[in-house]
């Protein structure tokens, strides 16, 4: 049986390293006794192809994972209008059997299993077997609710139309995929709500790259000094500062922090530095106690070493109750204990393993003044080479791929 991992995203995406890249570097060094492999099949963005460096960055994808792999484009969804909708739908299930019958040299009766990368990508290549290939089976690797990101994101009118349209696509590839991936528990239960689905379905959580990140205390030390906060205690943020990653909420939190903890900084990591300024100075706060950096992503694993707190707050409905960000566990690995709002399977491991803390209400004073007491008791604990190693090898033991691959390939093995 052929195996094939198609990615419907674009090749320039932050996660797709970590997420799809070293995922089937691994995976492929676990099947090759076995004289197995998966291909990467790449269903990537069309505004990918007139980026200056989209050629250099084929053919490292290649080299990284020995030319096991596939490229082509997806067409645009037209989501919003219905007929251009329907026939964008068909357009991509034409690319996909022209990709596999042509190029892949996949044979019309012959047995073949496709992993896809999230719900719309199965939803084609389920519709490709209804119509052609016949052999095959379809895992789907539900990796968030996508309709209601749309509905929390989009202030439009259509976005209701938007949603019902994905949500069916959803739940088609729910029902009729052979095996569900999700990843989190709290994904499994909403899946298992909506279908009748009780078996076939495993939680895969996103893990780590747990080579690139780990704890380092020698770059921590180096990073700290570069930044001037060598002796100070350190409330760290990476990422986007999107509405629902409630950033005004994480400035007021380390206002909070800092009447409690009077040696603190913010250190955050962001593209969005115009807007990082204005939120700070909205809060009065001077340009000693914080600092903003744009970090490429490929650097982000030494710069995160600098934290002693990381913050993951977000707003509390079905998409983020669901989810398992992965930015958890590059924090986690990297030595730096959460402070996360996530009321899902993080709250569960946090508690577990001594991660950090659940903040039950990021508009409770009192609470959040109640954990910096909590942190300002055990300062120095917090900033222990010895905690900082115990949070880092807990990632590598429970959250490596290497956790999860004989998982995933017994079940490609019994489908």
């Amino acid at each position: 049986m052929r195996l094939f991992y198609c990615a419907f995203e674009s090749i320039f995406d932050p996660v797709f390293e970590s997420q799809v890249l070293v995922f089937l570097k691994n995976l492929n060094n676990r099947l090759s006794p076995s004289g197995k492999a998966i291909n990467l099949v790449i269903f990537g963005s069309i505004g990918d192809l007139f980026k200056k460096n989209y050629f250099h960055r084929r053919k490292y994808i290649k080299n990284f994972l020995n030319g096991k792999c596939y490229f082509t484009f997806k067409f645009p969804y037209f989501y919003k209008f219905y007929i251009l909708f329907k026939f964008s739908i068909l357009i991509n299930i034409l690319i996909s059997f022209l990709l596999f019958y042509f190029v892949a040299r996949l044979k019309k009766s012959e047995h073949a299993l496709f992993h896809c990368r999230t719900e719309v990508g199965s939803y084609f290549l389920l519709s490709l077997r209804n119509i052609f290939f016949k052999n095959t089976k379809v895992i789907c690797d539900c990796r968030g609710i996508g309709s209601k990101e749309i509905l929390y994101k989009s202030k439009n009118r259509s976005s209701n139309v938007l949603f019902k349209r994905i949500e069916k696509i959803e739940n088609f590839s729910h029902a009729d995929s052979d095996y569900l991936f999700c990843v989190s528990e709290t994904f499994k239960k909403y899946i298992q709500s909506k279908i009748n689905r009780k078996n076939n379905i495993e939680v895969i959580p996103c893990c780590l790259d747990t080579d690139k990140f780990k704890y380092d205390p020698n770059i921590r030390k180096k990073i700290r000094n570069d930044f001037g906060v060598k002796d100070k205690f350190v409330i760290l943020y990476a990422g986007s500062l999107n509405e629902w990653q409630l950033p005004v909420e994480m400035v007021r939190i380390f206002k909070i922090f800092s009447t409690v903890i009077k040696n603190i900084s913010f250190i955050m990591f962001t593209k969005d530095i115009k807007y990082a300024r204005e939120l700070f100075s909205s809060f009065g706060l001077k340009k000693d106690n914080y600092a903003i950096k744009a970090v490429p992503h490929y650097l982000i694993n030494e710069y995160l070493l600098i934290g002693d707190l990381g913050l993951l707050i977000r707003q509390d409905n079905d998409v983020n109750k669901v989810a398992f960000p992965i930015k958890f566990f590059e924090y986690i690995r990297c030595g730096v204990p959460i402070l996360s709002s996530i009321t899902s399977d993080l709250e569960v491991l946090i508690k577990k393993y001594n991660l950090g803390f659940w903040l039950r209400d990021y508009n409770d004073e009192s609470e959040i003044k109640k954990i910096a007491l909590l942190v300002k008791n055990k300062m120095e604990y917090f900033k222990s080479d010895m905690y900082k190693r115990e949070l880092s090898t807990v990632i590598e033991r429970k959250m490596s791929w290497n956790s999860y691959l004989d998982s995933i390939i017994n079940i490609y093995e019994r489908i």
